[in-house]
Order: C-alpha cells, then sequence, then structure tokens
C-alpha cells in the first residue's frame, strides 16, 4: 500500500428512490500513473470526482487519499480581472491563515509553477485575455502549487484545440511519469485515455469496467458503451511503428 496514492473500496454512490450511479466500485492508483474515467454524460465521473475530493459523501465505501490533492475544473469563471500569477497564488490559499497575504516564497512557488507549464511569461497578463488553452495551463498551474502529490482534472481537454489538446496530455504524461505525481481525469475522448493513461475505468456500465486501455478500450466494449460504433485504426509512423486510434462513426444524415 506505499506505493498507492489513491485506494477506493467498494464504492457506492446514489440518490434515493433513484438506481445508483455506481456501486462496488474498487479501483486503486499507484505514484506516477495515470486514470482515465470515460463514460457517457450523466454515468458519474464527475460526481466521482467530486467524492475523490470530499465535496459529497458516498452512500457507501472507504476512500485512502493524500492529504494533497490537487483539482482542475472543467470550467472556471473569475468575478473580477486577475493577473495569471494572481489565479496561481489562489492555490496557495489553503496554506495560509485567513489574515495571511501570500509571501515572498508564495510567490516564487506560483512561478516555479508556470515554468512547469512552460508559461511564465504569461505571469503578469490579465487571466481573461488568454486562449482557451492557456487558460487550461494556468489551472494546472494552480494546481500545482498546492505541492499535490494527486492530481484531478474534469474533461482537460473539452474545450481546446487539437494543438492546445496534444499539449496538455504531453504535460499531464510528464507530470506523471518525470514527477511521479498521480493523474486522474475524465474525458470523452477514448483516444486521449489510450495515449496516456496506464488503467482507463468505464462508468455506466451495469457494472464499472477497468483494466489496462488494450484491455478495455476495444471497439465492441466502447460501442456499447456510448451507443455509437467506434473503430481502432493504426495509424503508421516513421521507422515503421504504428500507433492506434479510437475513431467514432458518427450518423450522417
Amino acid at each position: 500500500m506505499s506505493d498507492r496514492l489513491l485506494v477506493v473500496e467498494h464504492l457506492e454512490m446514489g440518490w434515493k428512490r433513484q438506481a445508483p450511479l455506481f456501486s462496488d466500485l474498487s479501483f486503486d492508483l499507484a505514484a506516477g500513473c495515470v486514470l482515465a474515467l470515460l463514460g457517457p454524460n450523466g454515468s458519474g465521473k464527475s460526481t466521482l470526482l467530486a467524492i475523490l475530493l470530499g465535496q459529497c459523501q458516498p452512500t457507501a465505501g472507504h476512500i485512502f487519499k493524500p492529504t494533497a490533492i490537487g483539482y482542475v475544473p472543467q470550467h472556471f469563471r473569475l468575478p473580477f480581472s486577475y493577473r495569471v500569477i494572481d489565479v496561481v497564488l489562489m492555490g496557495r490559499a489553503s496554506a495560509l491563515a485567513w489574515y495571511q497575504s501570500p509571501s515572498v516564497r508564495d510567490q516564487q512557488c506560483a512561478l516555479e509553477a508556470l515554468e512547469q507549464v512552460n508559461i511564465r511569461q504569461l505571469a503578469e497578463v490579465e487571466f481573461a485575455r488568454l486562449s482557451g488553452g492557456q487558460q487550461q495551463l494556468v489551472l494546472i498551474a494552480r494546481a500545482l502549487v498546492t505541492r499535490c502529490d494527486l492530481l484531478l482534472l474534469d474533461e482537460p481537454t473539452s474545450a481546446l484545440d487539437l494543438r492546445h489538446q496534444d499539449q496538455t496530455l504531453t504535460l499531464l504524461d510528464h507530470l506523471a511519469k518525470q514527477q511521479g505525481m498521480g493523474i486522474v481525469f475524465t474525458t470523452h475522448q477514448p483516444s486521449h485515455a489510450l495515449a496516456i493513461a496506464d488503467k482507463v475505468l468505464l462508468l455506466g456500465e451495469h457494472k464499472p469496467l477497468q483494466g489496462p486501455p488494450d484491455e478495455v478500450l476495444t471497439p465492441a466494449i466502447l460501442s456499447r458503451l456510448f451507443g455509437l460504433p467506434i473503430a481502432r485504426v493504426c495509424l503508421p509512423e516513421e521507422g515503421g511503428v504504428s500507433r492506434s486510434v479510437l475513431v467514432p462513426r458518427y450518423t450522417r444524415f
């Protein structure tokens, strides 16, 4: 258990007079590993993240998790105009007393987090002026400044163009493989899970299904889960190596 950052045992979540979103859900995550959560809308992905964050209580089960958890939400709105450095410093709030202002050391931690995601040059720019991809990197930096061991992200690529999707996925892979962080992210893109996940958890089936990407992300399982034909295609790359991608076959009207 020493190398496992997160352990979930027999988790159940539901509401009165409704079938549970999921039940008897057990999984774990080791340091340096990435877990992708997939499932159709309403299957419980965001709810599971909220439970892991302690924002809501499950109806059954136990969770063993680290004290320091970083979180990147799917949507983030600010009521006022803040600089990028100010947004990142918000991640230091839990380390400060209510009467304290961020110290020089806090400022340095924020700059280091921006350096980690390669946008330190944007520190003084207004957050609202950034592109969606840049804002996403700022939110990841805000989570990293907590010095977290476990990072949770709710659909981190949903509003990004293809280049920024690739940039974000590459960063998450680096945080796990090079810095030993545990990563849990939700997604509607099976190919994103196939690209960087070590483990996959599918919600929305009669019983949650989990395992290595190659075993879980099959056309048959995904087509049944999403109610849409999904094919697995191998794309050739340089050096004779091929890479698999999962492609939905959208209905044409």
